[in-house]
């Protein structure tokens, strides 16, 4: 589903145009990206869970020309889904 596409189903959803509906989302994905830059632990209840996560400086191995080398520190967002929201996939999908 592209965000388009989310807009739409929005719009047709909740009985409002698709210019409204685009507002709220865009609105809805600032203040998360907000929120993570700021780094604020996001809990949608029932849907998922928005973090940010600190790696430490490591090295690794290039295995393609078999060297050593660092791999610096960074942060990155990570997204874990809800009980909830597992259950409803794992039991309207087929294997």
């Amino acid at each position: 589903m592209t965000k388009e596409d989310l807009v739409r189903k929005v719009a047709r959803m909740s009985g409002v145009t698709k210019d409204e509906a685009t507002v709220v989302i865009n609105a809805t994905f600032a203040a998360i990206k907000a929120g993570l830059v700021n780094g604020e632990k996001l809990c949608i209840r029932d849907f998922c869970v928005f973090d940010i996560v600190h790696q430490k400086a490591r090295r690794s191995r290039n295995l393609r020309e078999n060297t050593e080398m660092a791999v610096p520190a960074r942060s990155a967002v990570k997204i874990k889904a809800c009980p909830a929201l597992q259950r409803a996939v794992r039991e309207s999908l087929p294997v």
